[in-house]
């Protein structure tokens, strides 16, 4: 179930344009869950995930709708 959970955060992430696999696995290693991510700024993720900040505010828009 783990796995499969691990999977739907990587297809949600996908999801945003900007995002492909490898910067999907790198967030979720980095921050532990789509929670943590949004808990993060903009301004952050974009400096410790080192993501361009159009990249970073997208990804943010859409895990909070």
């Amino acid at each position: 179930q783990a796995m499969r959970s691990k999977e739907a955060s990587f297809r949600l992430l996908e999801s945003v344009p900007g995002i492909g696999r490898k910067r999907s696995e790198a967030l979720i290693s980095q921050y532990g869950s789509l929670e943590a991510i949004l808990q993060k700024s903009a301004d952050s993720l974009a400096s410790e995930a080192s993501i361009p900040h159009t990249v970073a505010e997208r990804l943010l828009r859409q895990l909070s709708l």
